[in-house]
């Protein structure tokens, strides 16, 4: 699960810097351009039987129908993952990469500012 949300969240902010660098640092160069904070991520492992999970947030410099709009475009095109639900009104999407699941929500702040959630 930690892969899958590092992998959409790298993948997200790739497509929102659009930057003319090589692919590697364009990752890099997202987090320090678009955003706000730093990165918050909680996880916990598996107990007594249940399964762990993980979540992540960032405040990002981008509107958040922006946010949701190339999250949806990049998940459509990338072949590994499946679209499981996706909500633009409510700006929710649910993917799974094989037994694997994560939903992705995107919060107004205000025109300019969103907030990125992925558990």
């Amino acid at each position: 699960m930690a892969r899958l949300l590092t992998v959409l969240a790298v993948a997200f902010g790739t497509i929102l810097a659009a930057v003319p660098f090589s692919p590697a640092d364009a990752q890099w160069v997202f987090v320090a351009r678009k955003a706000l904070g730093r990165i918050h991520q909680m996880t916990e492992g598996q107990q007594n039987g249940r399964s762990g999970y993980d979540f992540a947030t960032v405040i990002l410099d981008a509107p958040a129908d922006k946010v949701f709009s190339t999250a949806l475009e990049m998940a459509r095109k990338n072949t590994s993952v499946r679209i499981l639900m996706q909500d633009p009104s409510q700006r929710r999407l649910q993917i799974a990469e094989g037994d694997r699941t994560a939903t992705l929500n995107v919060a107004v702040f205000n025109d300019d500012v969103s907030q990125l959630m992925i558990a």
